[in-house]
């Protein structure tokens, strides 16, 4: 009877902690119209964390432990509602070294604290009501230790390994986690790399303003693709027939094409720069803040945002909270897009055209996001529109599955381009690839490699119903991802202080950290051509 009334009295603690962890997320996430993304798995983790932290013997360490996610989670929420993205390891180390900047601006600012401390206020203080209530637990001497361990144990290992949990904030974590982990990646690399001297303060920072002026009068979508690139596309020169659709057009006084230049060679550093009109190891900055997002922008110009992505939630875990996902009006990703689907690496592009309104009013921008040409290459078509035959030699058949992907993508734009075609309002679409990929040249398979195949893109343009746009004449021979974005910051009426034809000099390609600290290039442009790139490292 004594071992019963332990474990309901610790029972009882686990489900109080563990239910007002998960309110606090509902919560907040129905006062700002979202949704939760966190799996199942991670709410089994919680319980079973919670179950051993209830075990500690020390009221103070007990009560830390236990309410740790929740108390982290008001730090989140104040974020979210200040700069609309969650807390960045970055982030964290900006609090520190302009923190009389930040308190300044905070003083001022109070009203973002109301919120969650309404929300998390009364839990905490109900779950430290009902820890003071349950005497009879069952607790050991020594618990404490593996809350302490585990603490220290994620920056300890990032320091060890260069591991990257915790670079960039998931959608699938619980918000006090996401914070946790930010700071286990700041205490672990960022940290160090300060105190060593290796300092990212030292490069030069994207200088970007904008004029507030009238948007062009048409509606823009924005398709980003994934792992494509312009070396395996007959528009561009490859000697397989892979985009004859494309090809058709080259003569089109409405359609134009570049090869372009990504800012990073993997997908959540390349896309979080881009929709926020940056680059360059100090590019973060840019997307703690929000401010130049392009979603925003669009907002501020009366524009309805829309999102629509053929991946699931668990594979845009590190993308949404980069492209300040308070600012979209219509979100659909995979499973809203197609419930049924079993494998989203499956996923067909063009179920998101489907979802396109037959005709337009008013001002939109939308953006569809593919799942594009991304690996495993075989399941990026239908076996039974195979137009490259599959041999059973695997590095032939690597490159005959990718093709096959890549006439899927001739297909999509074809459906695009003449589903836009019977519009009234005038519309352009944009095309470009996140980050290129490599199918053997210069020894590079996939992306991620800071070589020439992993970050050339394809960018493409199709008007519809819009006199000529004279800025596509004007760009360079090699346009950048940040030249692209400030081109369509200046279509939703924000035109950059800058001449956006010109490549900043100081124009550098991340690899898979968006700090820099896993390497990046410097790049040399010449009338607009890339001629020179160099590795270098912070």
């Amino acid at each position: 009877m004594i071992l019963l009334n332990y474990i309901m009295h610790n029972f009882i603690l686990i489900s109080t902690v563990f239910f007002t962890t998960i309110a606090s997320e509902f919560a907040f996430n129905t006062a700002q119209g979202t949704t939760s993304s966190v799996p199942l798995e991670k709410y089994f983790a919680l319980l079973i964390i919670l179950a051993v932290f209830s075990t500690i013997r020390s009221n103070f360490w007990r009560r830390l432990s236990m309410n740790f996610t929740l108390g982290l989670s008001f730090f989140q929420m104040c974020h979210i509602l200040y700069y609309s993205v969650p807390i960045y390891p970055n982030a964290l180390y900006l609090f520190f070294a302009e923190i009389s900047e930040i308190s300044a601006t905070l003083s001022q600012e109070l009203d973002v604290l109301i919120l969650p401390f309404v929300i998390v206020a009364p839990l905490l203080a109900f779950n430290i009501y009902i820890d003071k209530k349950a005497q009879d637990l069952k607790t050991f001497r020594w618990v404490h230790w593996i809350f302490i361990l585990y603490f220290i144990y994620n920056p300890m290992r990032t320091y060890a390994t260069g591991n990257t949990w915790g670079r960039q904030p998931s959608t699938q974590e619980f918000m006090g986690m996401n914070v946790y982990l930010s700071f286990s990646y700041f205490a672990g690399r960022l940290l160090p790399a300060k105190i060593m001297g290796i300092n990212n303060q030292k490069f030069s920072k994207p200088e970007v303003k904008f004029t507030k002026t009238q948007p062009r009068d048409f509606n823009i979508i924005l398709v980003l693709g994934e792992s494509l690139t312009p070396n395996h596309m007959s528009l561009f020169g490859y000697e397989r027939e892979t985009t004859p659709y494309l090809k058709s057009l080259k003569d089109d006084e409405n359609f134009s094409y570049f090869r372009g230049i990504a800012s990073g060679v993997s997908t959540d550093v390349a896309l979080a720069l881009f929709m926020n009109n940056t680059y360059g190891v100090r590019g973060s900055e840019d997307v703690i803040k929000g401010e130049r997002c392009l979603f925003k922008l669009a907002k501020e110009s009366g524009f309805t945002t829309h999102f629509y992505s053929t991946q699931s939630k668990q594979q845009l875990r590190y993308v949404i909270n980069s492209i300040c996902p308070s600012f979209i009006d219509d979100y659909k990703d995979l499973y809203i897009l197609d419930p049924e689907i079993d494998d989203p690496d499956t996923a067909s592009d063009l179920t998101s055209i489907d979802y396109l309104p037959s005709q337009m009013q008013g001002n939109h921008f939308y953006v569809l996001h593919q799942r594009g040409t991304h690996g495993p290459y075989n399941l990026r078509y239908p076996q039974y529109e195979a137009k490259f035959e599959i041999t059973g030699d695997f590095q032939k058949d690597r490159v005959n599955h990718y093709d096959n992907g890549v006439v899927q993508f001739d297909k999509y734009m074809e459906k695009l381009i003449n589903k836009i075609k019977v519009y009234d309002r005038s519309t352009l679409i944009v095309y470009l690839s996140d980050h290129g990929e490599g199918l053997g040249e210069e020894n590079v398979w996939g992306h991620a490699v800071l070589r020439r195949p992993s970050f050339e893109i394809p960018i493409l343009f199709y008007q519809h119903k819009i006199d000529d746009i004279q800025e596509l004449k004007r760009l360079p021979e090699n346009p950048t991802q940040f030249t692209l974005s400030l081109l369509i910051s200046s279509f939703l009426g924000h035109k950059p202080e800058r001449n956006i034809f010109i490549t900043p000099v100081d124009y550098t390609i991340l690899a898979n950290d968006i700090d820099g600290f896993a390497g990046f290039l410097n790049t040399v442009f010449n009338n607009g051509e890339l001629i020179e790139i160099e590795r270098a490292d912070i």
